[in-house]
């Protein structure tokens, strides 16, 4: 990231240039009528005599330069009519003073039909919030009723009790101004969105046993590794912040290519430094854990730091069957990926280690003796036998599946298996948590140096020999790895902190006096408009 795209430690402009529009537009709207003061007078005319006074000084420098738009320039940054330009700069050069203007008479404040007080806003915000939870369409005549109700904006209705046309009318075009004041929306929102009860429920389940490994003493602690597959198309390519020049004509545009072409599919592991000499910080506080760390790191001698584990790295073509293990109309099956297990991760860790990883389908192959549950009712009927779990021969097939699959979920897998028959630990990372697994970051560095280097004649032996550049410089960048597993660790940190609240949040049972002498305090407040959050 650039240092010109931060603003502080926090806020960073959009990447886009629909998002930066949409801020120009609301910046550009609220600027518009706004009365003309001294300080804005003098900050136009400080920008216009600073952009002459460079063109003056290049002029020196490099001869004859055309003159600048300065006018133009100046009212397209700070928002003005040349109009006010002009009147602006006059009154300096004339008179060394600031043009300001006058209150407009439209500009006094005035009362509002809808009451503009905090009270409204947030009850109108609590209305929409609580709609919206439900899942209900909410329009701004919900809101007009809303108002009614609590007579903050009052229409006449006829003796049926509708709502008077004309006055309905006006009623319906205050509360969409209102609206509107107020920077309400319509349309579909991104963000806010309500993690399933059993999606955190895996998440604070894979935090615990994270957290519960770097607790341990030095000796005892497991080093972490974390695995991903991924792939890439022979015509993947990163052109779009390529040169172009908007003058050239016979700069032809080639379309969108017909297909991506074939894949090379790719699979390695990394790891972290090694846990006998560097203790993750398990400060709540995330920028004294980032200092902590990066104090720490910056002592340990390379043999010890985080990278790619060697011998781990496997590259196939789908399409060419002499490169890949097993059926590559799946390109990834548990077959291929339990033989690279096998032959390529467990024998070169050198050390007891925690394997971080998906859950995807081919990860979590049972052993042989561990039905499916698409098998017939006396398979169904042998397993639980053989795990001493009773059942009735008159049981139907759907009722056996469902104990066969709650059995299941008691069964370890086989990278379990393999993996803890040689001292090492198996932990699945939570599903819409892609930030935790740091693997990914050295996927989107890899693909993009590829991507970079695309032109019309790569083809599949350039890409093979590309991609193999690429994971023998990777080899190296054991700095950069250990920055990707520091950001997951930070968003780690981040959710366990919460996590950490959320058990310490507990509230002591009231005795039977203390509840006798309160008796009264807990009537409702149906005044009470809460904490104000966003709708």
């Amino acid at each position: 990231m650039k240092k010109d795209d931060t603003v502080g430690s926090t806020a960073i402009f959009p990447k886009s240039a629909k998002a930066l529009t949409k801020l120009l537009e609301n910046v550009s709207k609220r600027l518009r009528s706004k009365d003309v003061d001294e300080q804005l007078s003098l900050r136009v005319v400080h920008m216009s005599l600073k952009l002459r006074l460079e063109h003056l000084t290049r002029k020196r420098k490099a001869g004859d330069v055309k003159a600048p738009a300065v006018r133009d320039r100046v009212c397209l940054l700070m928002g003005i009519s040349t109009r006010t330009y002009h009147k602006v700069v006059k009154e300096y050069l004339t008179n060394r003073a600031s043009y300001t203007t006058e209150k407009r008479g439209n500009d006094t404040e005035k009362d509002t039909r809808i009451p503009n007080t905090k009270t409204v806003v947030i009850a109108a915000r609590e209305f929409v919030r609580e709609k919206r939870s439900k899942q209900e369409r909410v329009t701004a005549q919900q809101v007009l009723d809303f108002f009614d109700h609590k007579n903050w904006i009052v229409v006449p209705r006829d003796n049926d009790g509708i709502y008077e046309k004309k006055a309905f009318a006006s009623a319906y075009r205050s509360v969409r101004r209102w609206l509107e004041r107020n920077e309400y929306r319509r349309g579909k929102r991104t963000g806010n969105i309500v993690m399933k009860a059993h999606v955190a429920a895996k998440r604070d389940k894979y935090l615990t046993r994270l957290y519960a490994n770097r607790a341990l003493p030095a000796g005892e602690r497991k080093r972490e590794v974390y695995l991903d597959e991924s792939y890439i198309h022979q015509h993947y390519k990163k052109n779009v912040d390529s040169l172009w020049d908007p003058n050239d004509e016979q700069d032809i545009q080639v379309g969108k290519a017909n297909n991506k072409g074939n894949r090379y599919c790719f699979l390695c592991a990394i790891q972290g430094p090694d846990p006998r000499v560097f203790n993750h910080s398990m400060s709540s506080n995330i920028e004294k854990m980032k200092e902590e760390e990066k104090v720490l790191l910056s002592v340990l001698p390379q043999g010890e730091r985080g990278g790619i584990v060697n011998g781990t790295t496997w590259t196939f073509c789908p399409q060419q069957k002499k490169m890949h293990k097993g059926d590559y109309h799946k390109v990834f099956n548990n077959k291929n990926f339990l033989q690279w297990w096998k032959e390529q991760l467990l024998p070169n860790l050198t050390q007891p280690s925690l394997i971080i990883m998906d859950n995807a389908k081919y990860h979590c192959t049972f052993p042989d003796d561990v039905p499916t549950l698409n098998l017939k009712k006396s398979v169904l009927q042998n397993y639980l036998q053989s795990r001493g779990l009773p059942f009735d021969d008159k049981e139907t097939v759907a009722l056996l599946k469902e104990r066969v699959k709650a059995q299941r979920g008691n069964e370890k897998m086989m990278v379990e298996l393999l993996a803890e028959a040689e001292g090492h630990e198996v932990l699945f990372t939570p599903p819409c948590h892609s930030d935790l697994q740091p693997i990914e970051l050295l996927w989107a560095k890899l693909k993009g140096n590829i991507g970079r280097k695309y032109s019309t004649g790569t083809t599949m032996t350039v890409l093979k020999q590309r991609l193999d550049e690429e994971f023998t410089s990777a080899m190296g960048w054991n700095e950069s790895i250990e920055g990707f597993i520091r950001k997951a660790n930070w968003k780690a940190a981040e959710f366990w902190a919460k996590m950490q609240a959320e058990t310490a949040d507990t509230v002591e049972p009231e005795t039977d006096e203390d509840s006798s002498n309160n008796e009264g305090d807990n009537e409702s407040d149906e005044d009470g408009l809460g904490d104000v959050v966003g709708v």
